[in-house]
This record gives structure tokens, C-alpha cells and sequence, in this order.
């Protein structure tokens, strides 16, 4: 990163994007496409919990976990090339995005479902 540029943060470092080199804007594409995945992975989970016998907070968790953890692996496994500046901070930060929103999603389709 340039000297007396602001500090990028650590996902942009983890895939040598510099939004100071020019437009810090994306695609709509880059906020549409996830919004879907996250429909059709909220929509897994909803499904899984449903034809289970899981009931509640606890049960939706443990649940979300699992497709989670799934998909944090996808994530780690895609992050692995070497094109990637960072390829470990980046699968860390996408892995553990996931986790964590699919285990709070199944937690609150537990409580509510």
C-alpha cells in the first residue's frame, strides 16, 4: 500500500485490493450475488432444522454450525491460491464470516421457527 494512503482493511490486505488506488466502490453484482447466497444458505439451515427434531436456540446452532463449518471450508479451500496475497488471513476472515453467521441464523431459526 502506497505511503500516506489510508490504511486498508485486513480483507482488502488479505487479497492485495487497494481501494485508495482507485474507486472504492464495487459492482452491485459484489452485494447482490452474496445477499442471494445468503438467501439459499439461510434457507438450507431453515430446512435442515426443520425436518430434524431440532428445537431451539441450542439445537438451530448447532445446526447452522455444521452447513458453517461446511462452508468455512469451502472458503479456506478456495482462499488457497496463489493468486491470493494473504491467502490465510483471507480464508480465516471469509471461513469465519460464515461460521458465524450461519450458527446466529440457525440460533434465531431455532428460537423462531
Amino acid at each position: 500500500m502506497p505511503s500516506g494512503s489510508r490504511r486498508c482493511s485486513a480483507w482488502d490486505r488479505s487479497i492485495g485490493y487497494d481501494r485508495s488506488a482507485g474507486g472504492g466502490r464495487f459492482p452491485l453484482a459484489y452485494y447482490i450475488i452474496p445477499l442471494l447466497g445468503a438467501v439459499v444458505g439461510t434457507s438450507v439451515i431453515a430446512a435442515f432444522i426443520l425436518t430434524s427434531s431440532a428445537t431451539g436456540a441450542i439445537d438451530g446452532a448447532v445446526v447452522g454450525a455444521g452447513v458453517g463449518v461446511a462452508i468455512a471450508a469451502a472458503s479456506v479451500t478456495n482462499a488457497l491460491t496463489p493468486h491470493t496475497p494473504e491467502p490465510y488471513l483471507f480464508g480465516a476472515i471469509t471461513g469465519g464470516y460464515h461460521l458465524v453467521a450461519c450458527t446466529l441464523c440457525g440460533a434465531l431459526i431455532g428460537i423462531f421457527g
